[in-house]
């Protein structure tokens, strides 16, 4: 404050040396008048930007004084006594400049000065005479309206755009200030239509024209905006492009998916089969349904694409969209299919190389085929000369030989994927080494697992650091956890260790059976309340709902000391949840939120609350 203070009176004690010299000068302007203006014209500008609105006016009468058909100083005065509301003083300052300079931009000034001032018939008459003295000047209506809308009035600038219309014999002039003045009272429909019109004339600001007619849909019904474009389109035959094109935008705003395909297809049919890219339009929208959860859509799309556009420079990626979209809609089979096309089709090594690695990694991720998985993975290792391939192939064989329980095989490649890195991959070793600990402690190699865990190093910059945060927190929690059983680890620990082993397998009924065997053999155990948290997890993925409520119930009652006892109030609110036990689950989720306020479960915990009550009719 006190720097602007400063600023201030340095500004103030200039503005007084110069009103002085001013007042003593009386010869022509020469340059170093020229300086002297551009000075006051800094210092006007600067108070302007301050605030002071006061002490810019003097600077641009100043200005405006010496050279009243200057556009830009008369500008700068006029805006600063408005803002100060001194609309008296800005119809004298128009008026001034009027005697100098007659114009449409001056006469409109004054029509909105008038109008502010109350003199309301004054106005309209003053506007009404600029648009008959310029009456072949485009920027007259312009500026006219300009100052209509500027005093919100929408309707009387609507009909100087149309009167300006007539007057020229255009039916798109103005389309731009027509819609906006449209928009402003809220004729949605009308407002679309003029930026139809300007879309016809001007198909490059399409980006534009979408995002104003899409923000309409917020504001009013968007079937009658739809309505509007197929009207439009109905006019012409065929409809152009762009106009088709903002229809399927406003379909897809709606989530009409499946008519929006039919017009992005009909767009690529009237495309030349020259253009180089063709197909674009078709893979985009594909692409984006895909990305929307759409994944019917998106499969129809890209198949559509493929089989009548082969030729398309998108073919590859196009496939490599549709076995994703497969994924996506729970049919990993056929994503299969699909890739298998890419491997035997001619094309480039890239997407060989990415179907290779998709394939490998839905066999052992999605259908559980750790056999089919290493075939694919070896063959990536074994092929592929790039580092980067290599590691991520001899990490996913590690996965693979855990999965069907050989676990010498998973170290080996393990192993071999840590010697592949470089001092700098440090997150990609923190990757490996946690791998390794898990591995070391499924074999009961506890301290091992330890040591390997205290090797994950925190990354201090670069895209992986927040993956590599979630990381290093994890092993720590392994390593309290660890540290705390080890007392347990002639009994309870090696069949937690077990457990998790199969739980990494995905053999869950195993897993849940040697849970359920350390709760009965080692009830009084630390390990035992996490234990019984895993066993409901996996009875969740078992579907065992009911089983799954008792076991948290379980640890709840004898356990109520545990660290657990959070997380097992939130897990049992969403399996009564589940099961359909609304009002029980209503209560959990309340007891969660008074009992324990510094759960880390507390945001998840109100808003199912809230979806709860919201659908029972309670009130939160």
């Amino acid at each position: 404050m006190m720097a602007r203070n400063k600023i201030l009176h340095g500004l103030i004690g200039l503005s007084l040396i110069l009103m002085v010299w001013f007042g003593a000068a009386n010869h022509p302007v020469q340059a170093q008048t020229q300086q002297k203006l551009q000075q006051i014209y800094r210092m006007a500008t600067d108070f302007e930007r301050m605030g002071y609105y006061d002490r810019a006016v003097e600077q641009y009468k100043l200005l405006f004084s010496w050279q009243p058909h200057n556009t830009t100083y008369y500008r700068g005065l006029k805006r600063n006594l408005e803002r100060l509301g001194k609309y008296e003083e800005m119809a004298n300052i128009i008026r001034r400049r009027m005697a100098v300079v007659d114009d449409a931009l001056g006469r409109s000034d004054l029509g909105s000065a008038l109008y502010k001032l109350g003199r309301i018939d004054d106005a309209r008459q003053v506007w009404r005479q600029t648009l008959r003295k310029f009456a072949k000047n485009s920027g007259a209506y312009a500026q006219v309206a300009a100052a209509m809308i500027s005093n919100q009035l929408f309707d009387d600038a609507i009909e100087v755009y149309k009167q300006a219309r007539r007057a020229f014999g255009s039916d798109v002039m103005f389309a731009i200030e027509l819609a906006n003045a449209y928009a402003a009272r809220s004729q949605y429909e009308r407002a679309t239509e003029e930026f139809i019109r300007y879309l016809e004339r001007n198909p490059r600001q399409l980006p534009y024209i979408q995002r104003r007619i899409l923000q309409f849909f917020d504001e009013t019904d968007s079937l009658k905006i739809l309505r509007t474009l197929e009207a439009a389109a109905k006019k012409q035959q065929p409809p152009p492009v762009p106009l088709l094109k903002l229809q399927a935008e406003c379909l897809k705003r709606i989530g009409r998916f499946a008519e929006a395909l039919e017009i992005y297809r009909s767009i690529e049919e009237r495309r030349s089969p020259k253009e180089r890219n063709r197909g674009n339009e078709l893979y985009n929208f594909a692409s984006e349904a895909n990305r929307a959860g759409q994944t019917e859509i998106a499969i129809r799309a890209y198949r559509l694409l493929i089989q009548h556009w082969p030729d398309t420079p998108y073919i590859h990626s196009a496939r490599m969209g549709l076995a994703d979209a497969y994924l996506k809609a729970g049919e990993p089979e056929a994503a299969i299919r699909v890739l298998d096309d890419i491997l035997q089709k001619p094309g480039q090594r890239v997407f060989k190389f990415r179907a290779l690695l998709k394939k490998g990694d839905i066999y052992l991720q999605e259908l559980n085929r750790p056999t089919d998985a290493i075939e694919v993975f070896e063959a990536i290792f074994n092929t592929y000369p790039d580092l980067q391939a290599r590691r991520g192939a001899a990490i996913s064989l590690g996965d693979s030989y855990l999965k069907l329980d050989r676990l010498d095989k998973a170290r080996e490649w393990y192993e071999e994927a840590y010697k592949l890195t470089r001092t700098q991959d440090q997150a990609l070793r923190n990757r490996i080494l946690f791998k390794q600990a898990k591995l070391a402690f499924f074999e009961n190699r506890f301290s091992e697992a330890m040591t390997l865990l205290e090797n994950i190093q925190p990354l201090t910059t670069g895209a992986a650091r927040m993956a590599t945060e979630d990381l290093v927190n994890d092993a720590l929690d392994w390593i309290f956890f660890i540290e705390q059983a080890l007392p347990d680890s002639a009994g309870a620990l090696p069949l937690y260790a077990k457990a998790e082993k199969f739980k990494t397998q995905e053999r869950f009924a195993r897993a849940a059976s040697a849970l359920q065997k350390l709760i009965e053999t080692y009830p009084n155990s630390t390990i035992a309340p996490k234990a019984l948290l895993d066993l409901g997890d996996i009875q969740g993925r078992l579907q065992q709902t009911e089983a799954q409520i008792e076991t948290y119930q379980r640890l709840l009652e004898n356990y109520p000391s545990s660290i657990y006892v959070d997380a097992a109030q939130f897990s049992l609110a969403v399996a009564l949840e589940t099961a359909g036990r609304t009002t029980q689950a209503i209560e959990h989720y309340e007891k969660l939120l008074v009992d324990f306020p510094e759960s880390i479960y507390l945001e998840e915990a109100r808003q199912r609350l809230r979806a709860l009550q919201a659908k029972s009719g309670r009130v939160f």
